[in-house]
């Protein structure tokens, strides 16, 4: 007679009845996530559901840890129920639950980290995953799942872990980006799947497309799918959230902790972020280690020039000044920097102290003077005299916006093609400006060339020339002073002045003569085609837009050029 714990092992190890119980098990292990709190117990109820079976938690886990073993005739997908079956039953099952967990057995996002990453916890591990709240995410082929995203805590320092931040005990929010993760969800109950953000991109960098574009495209497909109206994506949301992600990847390999902003406080955060964004973007592609798959020497030259098509609102208030970089100029005269009051001329800031330009005209004196243009030619003629040059190419008498909007953006690139560092410009592109740009790039370029290429080279370097200029020396005026600076070819013909021609002629200078030295117009022509995207941005978003367009295009071309060689290489080595 066989004893109780022979039968009991029979019964643990009792065969499944059929073929179909076999595949829904298999595709009820494959369906729920594995990391799904009592995850066996729930998988038990619904198999038991569907064949009106009595099998236990322990026969189920036996089961599926001996899946090879015990059943090596059920690896594939023959008979059983379908997946639209599946999910039905799994819906079906959760709604009769006493919690409604429908959406975290489906798609459950749960943070995969195991361990806490506070110092101070010496990698403590992490409680079991919480249900925290349900949410909608936006696919890219799918078109919506729901879904419930948990969290983790740390026992010892408080920390919570959710899928894309984690939360300190102060209330601040760190973001988290990880090579495996699913969604990027920060704000509110909506999420985007990963290659729903990375189609973004594509489309963006490609596509020239804006956010509007993207969710209109996106909530007009699927109401042509949808038979009834869901969700849709929201422009704002979308851009916001777009931002997080790019600055996450961008910060990711900078190894720089970005903070998750509330809505409300979006732009403050990008606000502050704005300087550190810049400077890692200048950094990053200022490294030698980018060119190693380049052509020749392409980081022996620096190529300048401005872009005046993408511009945004300003403030009207101009006689403000900015110190310069390290202190060696004076300071740079650029306005408020700030973006207007809704249907107003000037920021909240002035509006509320009521500043002007017109410091000396009382305020409750309104008479129209009429314009005096004499002061403008007197100007002018202060400004040649000035350099004592014929070449009428200098910027500040050109292209002086006088009115409400910046005057575009100053952009370095190599001869390669990579743009290392972009600045903005704030009434007219002065030669003020364009040195201070120089000196920035001098602090923060790791591969700054001895060659400048600039369309209005001879007042540049007359400018640097001049002591008068420069209130003390430091290292990066000495490096400015050895610079040699050259006119680009295709504006070389305006400078007629004799000086110019001897002193900035890029024919005769043999690495100059071999510079692409129209790089930044081929750059500009694509920069181009967002300045209609970028004219209803502010100042919190503005610079940073444009960085990470910059970030994506050198990111595709160096993946070209690594390609490219690598191509080239196994070809060499065939042949050989």
């Amino acid at each position: 007679m066989a004893s109780s714990l022979e039968i009991e092992l029979k019964n643990l190890f009792y065969p499944l009845t059929s073929i179909a119980m076999a595949t829904t098990l298999q595709q009820l292990d494959r369906k729920i996530n594995k990391f799904v709190p009592r995850r066996i117990h729930h998988i038990t109820h619904i198999l038991n559901r569907i064949f009106e079976t009595k099998f236990s938690v322990e026969q189920i886990q036996i089961r599926l840890e001996n899946w090879k073993v015990t059943c090596p005739m059920y690896k594939d997908y023959i008979g059983g129920k379908s997946c639209e079956e599946i999910n039905r039953q799994i819906k079906d099952y959760c709604s009769t639950q006493y919690e409604n967990c429908s959406s975290s057995l489906l798609n459950s996002f749960i943070p995969l980290l195991t361990h806490c990453i506070n110092r101070d916890c010496s990698k403590n591990a992490l409680n079991n995953p919480v249900a925290h709240h349900d949410v909608t995410i936006f696919c890219s082929g799918e078109r919506l799942k729901k879904g419930t995203v948990y969290f983790k805590k740390c026992s010892k320092c408080s920390y919570k872990y959710f899928y894309n931040y984690y939360l300190r005990p102060d209330g601040q929010k760190m973001l988290t980006i990880r090579p495996d993760d699913e969604i990027f969800i920060v704000f509110s109950n909506y999420g985007y799947e990963k290659r729903f953000l990375i189609q973004i991109d594509s489309d963006i960098l490609f596509k020239h497309s804006g956010f509007s574009n993207c969710a209109n495209a996106f909530n007009y497909l699927n109401s042509k799918f949808e038979k009834k109206e869901g969700e849709t994506v929201n422009r704002f949301h979308l851009q916001k959230t777009w931002f997080l992600w790019r600055l996450g990847q961008f910060c990711q390999g900078e190894n720089y902790r970005m903070p998750v902003p509330d809505q409300q406080d979006f732009q403050e955060m990008l606000l502050e972020i704005l300087p550190t964004i810049k400077q890692l973007f200048t950094r990053k592609w200022g490294k030698k280690n980018y060119h190693i798959y380049c052509k020749g020497p392409c980081s022996a030259t620096l190529v300048l020039d401005g872009h005046q098509k993408a511009t945004r609102r300003v403030c009207a208030v101009k006689n403000i000044s900015v110190p310069s970089i390290d202190g060696s100029i004076r300071d740079v005269k650029v306005g408020c920097s700030a973006t207007p009051a809704f249907k107003q001329k000037k920021c909240r800031e002035h509006l509320l102290t009521n500043d002007s330009d017109d410091n000396d005209k009382p305020e409750h004196i309104n008479i129209q003077l009429p314009r005096k243009r004499h002061y403008l030619r007197r100007k002018r003629k202060h400004q040649n005299s000035r350099f004592h040059l014929r070449c009428k190419t200098l910027k500040s008498l050109q292209y002086k916006r006088i009115l409400h909007r910046t005057s575009g953006i100053i952009a370095a690139a190599y001869n390669c093609g990579f743009v290392c560092s972009v600045y903005e410009l704030f009434g007219c592109e002065s030669v003020t400006q364009v040195c201070n740009f120089l000196l920035y790039m001098y602090q923060n370029i790791e591969n700054f060339p001895d060659i400048l290429i600039y369309d209005d080279a001879c007042h540049l370097k007359l400018f640097i020339e001049n002591s008068n200029n420069f209130v003390k020396i430091t290292r990066a005026k000495q490096k400015l002073d050895k610079l040699k600076i050259f006119c680009d070819k295709l504006h070389y013909r305006n400078h007629v002045d004799p000086w110019c021609r001897i002193n900035t002629n890029p024919y005769k200078d043999p690495v100059a003569n071999t510079t692409n030295t129209e790089v930044c117009e081929q750059i500009f022509a694509w920069l181009a085609q967002y300045k209609n995207i970028v004219r209803g941005f502010n100042e919190s978003t503005f610079l940073i837009y444009i960085c990470l367009l910059c970030d994506l295009y050198n990111s595709n071309k160096y993946d070209n050029l690594r390609t490219e060689y690598l191509l080239s290489r196994a070809q060499t080595t065939n042949i050989s």
